[in-house]
Parts: C-alpha cells; structure tokens; sequence
C-alpha cells in the first residue's frame, strides 16, 4: 500500500512503497476540489455513453425512423436529468448521474421481437417521402394516424410504468433490506454476467461496424486500469509550502476512460482517414 500524506494525498505518492492491489482513494476519502471536477466528468462519460446506447437500442427495437430516435434520445436526457436533480436534493442523495437502465434492454428485444410488434417488412410496407427506401418506421402518415413506432413505445411505458410501481412496492416494505441477507457477490456477479449476456446480439450489432475500434477500446481501459495504473507518473505540482515540484500522480488508474477516449477519438479519425 502507498504510504502518503493524508492532507495532501489527491492521488499524488511521495513515498512509494506499493503493492499491486493498490487503493487510491477510499470509501470516507475526500479528494480536492479539483481532481472531482475531473472525476466527475469522467464519471458522466461513462454514463451518458450507457444513456446514448439504451436509446439507440430502444429506437431500433420499436422500429424508429432518425427523427423519432432524436425524439428518444432527448426524453431519456431530459428525464434523466430530471432523475439526477430529485436523487441529488431528496432520499439518499448521491453524487452520481441517474442514467438509463441497460438491465432492462434484454426484456425490451424480447417484448419487441414478438410477432405483433415485429418491423414491417420492406417489401409489405407503404412506399415514403424519404428517397427510395419503404421502411415502415419512415413511411408518411397523416396528422389522424399515429406511426407504429409510437404505439410500441407506449407499450413499452406501460411496462415500465408497472414495474417502477413494483420496485416502489418492495422498497416501501423493507423486502431490499430483507433480501439483502441473502445476496453476496456469488448472487449478483452471475446475474450481471447473464444481464450482459443477453446484450450480445445488441451489442454484436452496434460494434460490427468497428470491430477494431471497440476491442481496442476495451484493452485500453483494462491496460490503462490494472496494468499501467499500478505505475505512477512524474507531474509539474504546486503548493503554497512547496512551490513548484515534481510529484507523482496515479494519472492511469485515475482516469482510465478519459484517456481511452481521446486514443478513441485519434483511432475514429484515421480510421476515416483510410477509408
């Protein structure tokens, strides 16, 4: 473990003396001001990244056209900020963003997967305003006829709805903390690896494209998180005591997603360089 100064520790070690498991920063720790500016956006990265994803899941499922995936995306945002706000000044207060729930994108491609919510095919569906293409979810209708895309959403709401009732149910009479006795991590690492299971075929989809670019997005993080994070980097510091020197900082294990992102956006750039 890293032997460091308590006030002035902010993921900097002046006496390294580490082993591989090494923890930063712990559960009571308060890092500067600064460094949760930081960590902060780091954080909502991350979960506007899983936000955009359920979105884009959703809107292929009821069979959206690109507008009505704007339409989507801007109610998810809207009522996930809403979310943050109500968490952030009432119950238990957490500084986290409340992003959308990628748990519940398995029953919503299996609901919309049935026979009766199935996409019109291109060869049966009406001919549109836009180009060539006969895709029911872009066809034109009138200002009386609402597009099918609309009345799946609205069917997924109601399921929603009723199940956010259910989840209000059990934490009113206390069954979490009952369960909770039986729930370790043997319960819920196998129900998080079923839960990404079940994402394959959504995720097979979205990353086909770029193949490349997510694997490597993928490596990285997990080369920048428990490889190179073990290693810390020399850093220009400054104090009022100090002045001006030279500390090492954690900067890998840190900050692993915004690093990544920045060599993601450098490999999307060649990518189309090449193309």
């Amino acid at each position: 473990m890293a032997e460091a100064d308590d006030s002035n520790h902010e993921g900097r070690v002046e006496n390294v003396n580490r082993t591989e498991n090494l923890l930063i920063y712990k559960v009571t720790d308060n890092p500067s001001w600064n460094l949760c500016v930081f960590f902060g956006l780091q954080h909502l990265l991350v979960a506007i990244g899983n936000t955009i994803s359920v979105s884009l899941v959703v809107s292929h499922s009821i069979c959206a056209d690109e507008t009505a995936k704007v339409q989507v995306l801007s109610n998810i945002m809207f009522s996930c900020g809403i979310s943050t706000i109500l968490q952030s000044l009432f119950g238990t207060r957490l500084p986290i963003y409340e992003g959308a729930n990628s748990a519940s994108i398995p029953v919503i491609v299996a609901l919309m997967s049935l026979g009766r919510w199935e996409c019109v095919a291109a060869a049966t569906a009406r001919p549109t305003v836009f180009g060539n293409s006969t895709d029911e979810s872009l066809s034109s209708y009138s200002e009386d006829e609402e597009a099918p895309w609309i009345i799946r959403l609205r069917e997924l709401q109601g399921c929603v709805m009723v199940a956010s009732a259910l989840h209000v149910v059990i934490g009113l009479f206390g069954v979490v903390g009952f369960m909770l006795r039986f729930i370790g991590p043997l319960t819920t690492v196998p129900m998080i690896t079923l839960v990404a299971l079940g994402l394959y075929d959504v995720i097979n989809g979205l990353a086909a494209k770029e193949w490349g670019i997510a694997l490597l997005s993928v490596f990285m993080v997990v080369f920048f998180a428990f490889y190179i994070g073990r290693f810390a980097v020399p850093l220009p510091s400054y104090s009022q005591d100090r002045k001006f020197y030279i500390s090492k900082f954690y900067l890998f294990k840190l900050f692993p997603v915004r690093i990544n992102l920045l060599n993601d956006n450098r490999s999307i750039m060649f990518s189309k360089d090449t193309q």
